[in-house]
Protein backbone atom coordinates (compact mmCIF):
# COMPACT_ATOMS: atom_id res chain seq x y z
CA UNK A 1 0.00 0.00 0.00
CA UNK A 2 2.89 2.25 0.90
CA UNK A 3 4.06 1.89 -2.66
CA UNK A 4 1.22 2.68 -4.48
CA UNK A 5 0.98 5.81 -2.31
CA UNK A 6 4.80 6.84 -3.15
CA UNK A 7 4.13 5.55 -6.98
CA UNK A 8 0.84 8.18 -6.71
CA UNK A 9 2.63 10.81 -5.18
CA UNK A 10 5.59 10.51 -7.96
CA UNK A 11 2.71 10.34 -10.43
CA UNK A 12 1.60 13.85 -9.58
CA UNK A 13 4.57 15.51 -9.44
CA UNK A 14 5.64 14.43 -12.77
CA UNK A 15 2.15 15.93 -13.45
CA UNK A 16 2.97 19.40 -11.77
CA UNK A 17 6.15 19.40 -14.00
CA UNK A 18 4.83 18.58 -16.94
CA UNK A 19 2.12 21.41 -16.58
CA UNK A 20 4.88 24.04 -15.32
CA UNK A 21 6.37 22.98 -19.05
CA UNK A 22 3.55 23.19 -20.58
CA UNK A 23 2.14 26.79 -19.27
CA UNK A 24 6.06 27.83 -20.15
CA UNK A 25 6.00 26.75 -23.47
CA UNK A 26 2.24 28.35 -24.27
CA UNK A 27 3.84 31.63 -22.67
CA UNK A 28 6.60 31.34 -25.39
CA UNK A 29 4.74 30.58 -28.10
CA UNK A 30 1.71 32.66 -27.49
CA UNK A 31 4.06 36.12 -26.33
CA UNK A 32 3.44 38.78 -29.05
CA UNK A 33 1.23 36.47 -31.25
CA UNK A 34 -2.43 38.20 -31.53
CA UNK A 35 -1.89 39.03 -27.88
CA UNK A 36 -0.48 42.96 -28.91
CA UNK A 37 -1.08 45.20 -31.87
CA UNK A 38 0.74 43.64 -34.19
CA UNK A 39 3.67 45.01 -35.92
CA UNK A 40 3.93 45.94 -39.52
CA UNK A 41 7.26 45.61 -40.52
CA UNK A 42 8.88 42.40 -42.14
CA UNK A 43 11.03 40.38 -40.22
CA UNK A 44 14.16 41.35 -39.43
CA UNK A 45 13.15 45.14 -40.80
CA UNK A 46 13.63 48.29 -38.33
CA UNK A 47 11.05 50.80 -37.71
CA UNK A 48 13.00 53.49 -39.84
CA UNK A 49 13.36 50.93 -42.51
CA UNK A 50 9.79 50.38 -42.86
CA UNK A 51 9.01 54.10 -43.12
CA UNK A 52 11.92 54.24 -45.67
CA UNK A 53 9.89 51.04 -48.19
CA UNK A 54 6.79 52.87 -47.45
CA UNK A 55 8.18 55.93 -48.47
CA UNK A 56 9.59 54.11 -51.82
CA UNK A 57 7.09 52.02 -52.17
CA UNK A 58 4.62 55.79 -52.93
CA UNK A 59 7.32 57.24 -55.26
CA UNK A 60 7.18 53.67 -57.09
CA UNK A 61 3.38 53.64 -57.80
CA UNK A 62 3.80 57.88 -58.80
CA UNK A 63 6.09 56.83 -61.28
CA UNK A 64 4.41 53.35 -62.56
CA UNK A 65 1.60 55.80 -63.21
CA UNK A 66 3.15 58.39 -64.76
CA UNK A 67 4.62 56.49 -67.33
CA UNK A 68 1.68 54.49 -67.82
CA UNK A 69 0.01 57.98 -69.01
CA UNK A 70 3.03 59.51 -70.60
CA UNK A 71 4.15 56.68 -72.47
CA UNK A 72 0.99 56.51 -74.33
CA UNK A 73 0.71 59.72 -75.05
CA UNK A 74 4.51 59.68 -76.59
CA UNK A 75 3.23 56.05 -78.87
CA UNK A 76 0.45 58.31 -79.89
CA UNK A 77 2.92 61.48 -81.33
CA UNK A 78 5.32 59.23 -82.72
CA UNK A 79 4.69 59.48 -86.52
CA UNK A 80 4.73 55.91 -86.75
CA UNK A 81 1.86 55.35 -84.64
CA UNK A 82 -0.94 58.10 -85.58
CA UNK A 83 -4.61 57.58 -84.21
CA UNK A 84 -6.70 56.81 -86.13
CA UNK A 85 -9.01 59.66 -86.93
CA UNK A 86 -10.25 61.64 -83.68
CA UNK A 87 -9.79 58.14 -81.29
CA UNK A 88 -6.85 60.45 -79.87
CA UNK A 89 -6.13 59.62 -76.19
CA UNK A 90 -5.19 63.29 -75.59
CA UNK A 91 -8.41 63.39 -72.73
CA UNK A 92 -6.13 61.97 -70.52
CA UNK A 93 -4.56 65.82 -69.91
CA UNK A 94 -7.88 66.29 -67.94
CA UNK A 95 -8.04 62.74 -66.25
CA UNK A 96 -6.08 61.80 -62.99
CA UNK A 97 -5.87 58.88 -60.05
CA UNK A 98 -7.19 58.36 -56.67
CA UNK A 99 -5.10 55.51 -55.46
CA UNK A 100 -5.64 54.16 -51.82
CA UNK A 101 -2.87 51.74 -50.19
CA UNK A 102 -4.61 49.32 -47.64
CA UNK A 103 -1.28 47.44 -45.62
CA UNK A 104 -3.14 45.00 -43.15
CA UNK A 105 -1.43 42.99 -40.71
CA UNK A 106 -3.41 39.87 -38.92
CA UNK A 107 -2.36 37.69 -36.24
CA UNK A 108 -3.96 34.40 -34.92
CA UNK A 109 -2.91 32.17 -31.66
CA UNK A 110 -4.69 29.11 -30.84
CA UNK A 111 -3.89 26.93 -27.72
CA UNK A 112 -5.69 23.36 -27.22
CA UNK A 113 -4.64 21.82 -24.30
CA UNK A 114 -5.46 18.38 -23.40
CA UNK A 115 -4.83 15.59 -20.39
CA UNK A 116 -5.90 12.19 -20.48
CA UNK A 117 -6.00 10.41 -16.67
CA UNK A 118 -5.82 6.88 -16.62
CA UNK A 119 -6.49 4.65 -13.24
CA UNK A 120 -5.56 1.00 -13.52
CA UNK A 121 -7.50 -0.97 -11.84
CA UNK A 122 -6.78 -4.71 -10.68
CA UNK A 123 -7.15 -7.27 -13.29
CA UNK A 124 -9.83 -9.70 -13.31
CA UNK A 125 -9.59 -13.66 -14.53
CA UNK A 126 -12.64 -15.06 -16.37
CA UNK A 127 -12.65 -18.84 -16.02
CA UNK A 128 -13.78 -21.58 -18.34
CA UNK A 129 -13.94 -24.67 -18.36
CA UNK A 130 -12.03 -25.60 -21.26
CA UNK A 131 -9.23 -24.05 -22.89
CA UNK A 132 -7.68 -22.53 -19.98
CA UNK A 133 -8.70 -19.35 -17.45
CA UNK A 134 -7.90 -15.55 -19.46
CA UNK A 135 -6.84 -12.55 -17.21
CA UNK A 136 -8.09 -9.36 -18.52
CA UNK A 137 -6.43 -5.91 -17.27
CA UNK A 138 -9.53 -3.03 -16.62
CA UNK A 139 -9.16 0.68 -16.19
CA UNK A 140 -11.07 3.65 -16.10
CA UNK A 141 -9.75 7.12 -18.12
CA UNK A 142 -11.16 10.74 -17.49
CA UNK A 143 -10.01 12.65 -20.71
CA UNK A 144 -10.19 17.11 -20.02
CA UNK A 145 -9.76 19.55 -22.71
CA UNK A 146 -9.77 23.75 -23.34
CA UNK A 147 -8.98 25.60 -25.17
CA UNK A 148 -7.93 29.68 -26.22
CA UNK A 149 -7.59 31.90 -29.14
CA UNK A 150 -6.96 35.53 -29.95
CA UNK A 151 -6.50 37.42 -32.96
CA UNK A 152 -5.14 40.76 -33.44
CA UNK A 153 -5.88 42.68 -37.10
CA UNK A 154 -4.03 46.33 -37.89
CA UNK A 155 -5.14 47.95 -41.10
CA UNK A 156 -3.07 51.11 -42.28
CA UNK A 157 -5.03 53.40 -45.30
CA UNK A 158 -2.94 55.67 -47.29
CA UNK A 159 -4.62 57.74 -49.87
CA UNK A 160 -2.69 59.55 -52.82
CA UNK A 161 -4.17 62.16 -55.92
CA UNK A 162 -2.39 62.38 -58.72
CA UNK A 163 -3.92 64.83 -61.43
CA UNK A 164 -1.88 63.55 -65.04
CA UNK A 165 -1.18 66.81 -66.35
CA UNK A 166 1.22 67.13 -62.97
CA UNK A 167 2.35 63.75 -64.22
CA UNK A 168 3.03 64.72 -67.84
CA UNK A 169 4.93 67.59 -66.98
CA UNK A 170 7.17 66.09 -64.61
CA UNK A 171 7.70 63.49 -67.62
CA UNK A 172 8.52 66.87 -69.65
CA UNK A 173 11.45 67.73 -66.87
CA UNK A 174 12.72 64.72 -67.37
CA UNK A 175 13.20 64.32 -70.58
CA UNK A 176 14.14 68.38 -70.68
CA UNK A 177 17.03 67.12 -68.14
CA UNK A 178 18.31 65.16 -70.63
CA UNK A 179 17.37 62.10 -68.55
CA UNK A 180 15.29 59.09 -69.76
CA UNK A 181 12.05 57.77 -67.88
CA UNK A 182 11.91 54.22 -68.81
CA UNK A 183 12.17 52.33 -65.49
CA UNK A 184 10.79 52.93 -62.37
CA UNK A 185 12.74 50.54 -61.13
CA UNK A 186 11.15 48.65 -57.87
CA UNK A 187 10.68 49.00 -54.07
CA UNK A 188 11.46 45.68 -53.03
CA UNK A 189 11.46 43.35 -56.13
CA UNK A 190 8.31 41.07 -55.07
CA UNK A 191 5.05 41.60 -54.09
CA UNK A 192 3.58 44.93 -54.35
CA UNK A 193 6.82 46.38 -53.97
CA UNK A 194 7.72 45.29 -57.63
CA UNK A 195 6.23 45.91 -61.29
CA UNK A 196 2.56 46.50 -61.02
CA UNK A 197 2.16 46.63 -64.63
CA UNK A 198 -0.45 50.17 -64.14
CA UNK A 199 1.28 50.55 -68.06
CA UNK A 200 -0.49 46.82 -69.56
CA UNK A 201 -3.35 48.09 -67.85
CA UNK A 202 -3.00 51.50 -69.08
CA UNK A 203 -2.45 50.55 -72.79
CA UNK A 204 -5.26 47.42 -72.89
CA UNK A 205 -7.79 50.24 -71.96
CA UNK A 206 -6.44 53.08 -74.68
CA UNK A 207 -6.29 49.98 -77.42
CA UNK A 208 -9.60 49.57 -77.01
CA UNK A 209 -10.65 53.15 -77.28
CA UNK A 210 -9.19 53.62 -80.79
CA UNK A 211 -10.80 50.81 -82.28
CA UNK A 212 -13.75 52.24 -84.16
CA UNK A 213 -17.11 50.89 -83.27
CA UNK A 214 -16.90 49.61 -80.10
CA UNK A 215 -16.36 52.37 -77.90
CA UNK A 216 -19.28 55.47 -78.40
CA UNK A 217 -17.14 58.49 -77.93
CA UNK A 218 -17.24 62.25 -78.79
CA UNK A 219 -14.42 64.44 -80.62
CA UNK A 220 -11.35 65.31 -77.71
CA UNK A 221 -13.46 63.48 -75.27
CA UNK A 222 -12.91 60.08 -73.04
CA UNK A 223 -14.97 57.03 -74.34
CA UNK A 224 -14.73 55.90 -70.64
CA UNK A 225 -16.28 57.29 -67.47
CA UNK A 226 -13.54 55.79 -64.70
CA UNK A 227 -11.56 52.53 -64.30
CA UNK A 228 -10.40 50.67 -61.60
CA UNK A 229 -7.00 48.89 -61.25
CA UNK A 230 -6.52 46.90 -58.19
CA UNK A 231 -3.59 44.65 -56.78
CA UNK A 232 -4.16 42.28 -53.84
CA UNK A 233 -0.98 40.47 -52.29
CA UNK A 234 -1.35 38.29 -49.19
CA UNK A 235 1.64 36.45 -47.82
CA UNK A 236 0.80 34.12 -44.82
CA UNK A 237 2.84 32.37 -42.71
CA UNK A 238 1.88 29.68 -39.73
CA UNK A 239 3.41 27.24 -37.57
CA UNK A 240 2.35 24.70 -34.57
CA UNK A 241 3.64 22.51 -32.18
CA UNK A 242 2.35 19.53 -30.32
CA UNK A 243 4.53 18.44 -27.25
CA UNK A 244 3.07 15.73 -25.19
CA UNK A 245 4.22 13.72 -21.89
CA UNK A 246 3.23 10.29 -21.46
CA UNK A 247 3.39 9.34 -17.35
CA UNK A 248 2.54 6.05 -15.90
CA UNK A 249 -1.34 7.81 -15.36
CA UNK A 250 -1.36 10.77 -17.26
CA UNK A 251 -0.92 11.64 -20.83
CA UNK A 252 -0.82 15.66 -21.48
CA UNK A 253 -1.60 16.64 -24.92
CA UNK A 254 -2.11 13.40 -27.16
CA UNK A 255 -3.85 15.41 -30.18
CA UNK A 256 -2.15 17.53 -32.46
CA UNK A 257 -2.40 20.75 -32.87
CA UNK A 258 -1.44 22.09 -29.00
CA UNK A 259 -0.24 25.16 -30.30
CA UNK A 260 -0.62 27.19 -33.10
CA UNK A 261 -0.41 30.48 -34.61
CA UNK A 262 -0.34 32.37 -38.12
CA UNK A 263 0.18 35.71 -39.00
CA UNK A 264 -0.55 37.37 -42.34
CA UNK A 265 0.16 40.41 -44.56
CA UNK A 266 -2.03 41.91 -47.26
CA UNK A 267 -0.98 44.38 -49.20
CA UNK A 268 -3.69 45.77 -51.45
CA UNK A 269 -3.67 48.70 -53.96
CA UNK A 270 -6.87 50.33 -56.08
CA UNK A 271 -6.34 53.49 -58.40
CA UNK A 272 -9.89 54.60 -59.90
CA UNK A 273 -8.73 57.13 -62.90
CA UNK A 274 -11.70 59.81 -63.74
CA UNK A 275 -11.89 62.83 -65.09
CA UNK A 276 -10.44 65.86 -63.02
CA UNK A 277 -12.75 68.74 -61.43
CA UNK A 278 -12.15 72.14 -59.67
CA UNK A 279 -12.71 72.56 -55.92
CA UNK A 280 -14.31 76.23 -54.11
CA UNK A 281 -10.54 77.04 -53.59
CA UNK A 282 -9.13 76.59 -57.24
CA UNK A 283 -7.44 72.78 -56.50
CA UNK A 284 -7.23 70.13 -59.02
CA UNK A 285 -9.32 67.37 -57.63
CA UNK A 286 -10.96 64.16 -58.56
CA UNK A 287 -14.50 64.73 -60.26
CA UNK A 288 -17.64 62.90 -58.32
CA UNK A 289 -17.99 60.32 -60.90
CA UNK A 290 -14.39 59.39 -59.97
CA UNK A 291 -14.44 59.79 -55.96
CA UNK A 292 -17.64 57.60 -56.22
CA UNK A 293 -16.35 54.42 -58.63
CA UNK A 294 -13.29 54.62 -55.96
CA UNK A 295 -15.31 54.80 -52.98
CA UNK A 296 -17.60 51.77 -54.28
CA UNK A 297 -14.13 50.03 -54.99
CA UNK A 298 -13.19 50.39 -51.46
CA UNK A 299 -16.53 49.61 -49.63
CA UNK A 300 -16.39 46.08 -52.00
CA UNK A 301 -13.15 45.73 -50.82
CA UNK A 302 -13.48 45.91 -47.10
CA UNK A 303 -16.51 43.44 -47.38
CA UNK A 304 -14.76 41.15 -49.39
CA UNK A 305 -12.07 41.09 -47.03
CA UNK A 306 -14.56 40.62 -44.09
CA UNK A 307 -16.08 37.87 -45.70
CA UNK A 308 -12.45 36.14 -46.05
CA UNK A 309 -11.86 36.39 -42.28
CA UNK A 310 -15.09 34.42 -41.49
CA UNK A 311 -14.05 31.51 -43.02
Amino acid sequence: MRGFDRDRGAALINVRRATSATSALCLCLLSGCALTVPDTHRLGETPTQEATRENNLAAHIRCEIRQAVAGTLDEESNPANPPLGDYSADWLNGWGATVSLVLTVDEKAALSPSVTINNPMKNIVSIFSSGGNVTSSQSSTQAFGASLSSEATRTETVGFFYPFADLIAEHKAILAAGKTDQSCGTAGGILVDGDLKIADFMREKILMSRVPGVLSRKKGKSPFSTFTYRVTFVVVGSGNATPAWKLERVLVSPTAPFVNGSRSRTNDLTITMGAVATDSNGATVASDAARDAHLAALIGQAVATDLQSQH
